[in-house]
């Protein structure tokens, strides 16, 4: 019996072997309880049944043994093994425990076809097993694909939202320390602290801006750009007086000549001459800017 009839006719045999064989071979038995393990498995299990009674170039072959399988063998961008990929990612599972799951499903085939079988391998069944096992492999690998990409989607969804509750009661520490520190009757030794508070307060708000910049260009979205009428000049000089207020003994003058009106996006160009004057104040000496 070839390899393929033998899975098209005993795919219920195959299932509880595979959950049996998987539980006593340290897969991970506690997380991957019996519905896990059986789900999309069917539908992979048909997906190679039709690889196998696909006719197959020596080339096609020799893509596939290398990860790339033709698009008319991958099929839609959803496969079974993508869906499973993407399930075991929601599940919580690690990738390890995942390639476990097919290793078993190969061993639990491979086992009970040669039970099966009465007589030796021939040539054709030697040529079934490379297909099949070939197979198994461009499974994994857009398993692995897919887990991968959920599991940093999923990542940089939460660093996005960690990055933007930060900046609330960032910007409160902020507008608190500037407003204590433009007190006229604060104490010498209260400034100093305040103004290093102010100083950190910054900094960190720039880290939280930079990495909402990066979680928001891997999701696809981009950096979002508003723009809007300002004057640059001005722009520069607000901030150049909030890096004052927060280094009240670096001396810092803003130079700017002509129209500097036009359409910037006043956050970003803040940013950027908050991010320079706070690495030349704590890396430079005197000079100009």
């Amino acid at each position: 019996m070839r390899l393929a009839d033998f899975i098209s006719r005993n795919v219920d045999p195959i299932m509880a072997d595979w959950v049996a064989f998987a539980q006593r071979s340290g897969t991970g038995g506690e997380a991957l309880d019996l519905t896990e393990l059986r789900d999309h498995a069917v539908a992979m299990l048909q997906s190679v049944v039709r690889d196998l009674n696909t006719p197959q170039t020596d080339a096609e072959q020799a893509a596939k043994g290398k990860g790339n399988a033709p698009p008319a063998r991958r099929g839609d961008a959803t496969t079974p093994a993508t869906a499973h990929g993407a399930g075991r990612a929601e599940s919580g599972f690690t990738v390890a425990e995942m390639a476990s799951e097919f290793r078993a499903l190969r061993a639990s085939v491979t086992r009970l076809w040669m039970r099966a079988k009465d007589h030796a391998l021939n040539v054709d069944d030697l040529h079934d097993m490379i297909r099949f096992n070939e197979m198994i492999d461009q499974m994994l690998a857009e398993s692995v694909a897919q887990f991968s990409l959920d599991i940093d989607r999923a990542r940089e969804i939460f660093l996005s939202v960690l990055g933007d509750d930060l900046r609330r009661p960032l910007s409160a520490i902020r507008k608190e320390t500037a407003l204590s520190l433009a007190a006229s009757d604060l104490a010498e030794g209260c400034r100093g602290v305040l103004g290093r508070a102010h100083t950190n307060a910054l900094r960190m708000t720039r880290m939280v801006d930079d990495l909402l910049d990066f979680t928001h260009g891997r999701l696809g979205a981009g950096i979002p750009v508003e723009r809007e009428a300002v004057d640059l000049g001005q722009v520069v000089r607000d901030a150049v007086a909030e890096s004052c207020t927060a280094q009240p003994e670096c001396a810092l003058q803003v130079t700017a000549s002509g129209d500097l009106t036009g359409q910037w996006d006043a956050a970003r160009v803040t940013q950027v001459v908050t991010n320079l004057i706070g690495n030349a104040v704590l890396h430079g000496t005197s000079g100009t800017l």
